[in-house]
């Protein structure tokens, strides 16, 4: 079996586009904040009516 050459960090990391890996991890947050707002703002409400 033949060796294969040798890879070439620099050219892996120069291939890899970390914008797009960022705008996806942003994507993601501002999904699950978004979630979390609004449980939290049906529990309010919900407190509010059950108490009223």
């Amino acid at each position: 079996m033949e060796g294969s050459a040798p890879t070439d960090i620099a050219s892996l990391a120069s291939s890899v586009d970390f914008s797009a890996v960022g705008l996806g991890i942003l994507a993601i947050a501002g999904t699950v904040i978004t979630l979390y707002v609004t449980w939290k703002g049906a529990q309010f409400v919900i407190r509010q009516v059950r108490g009223a």
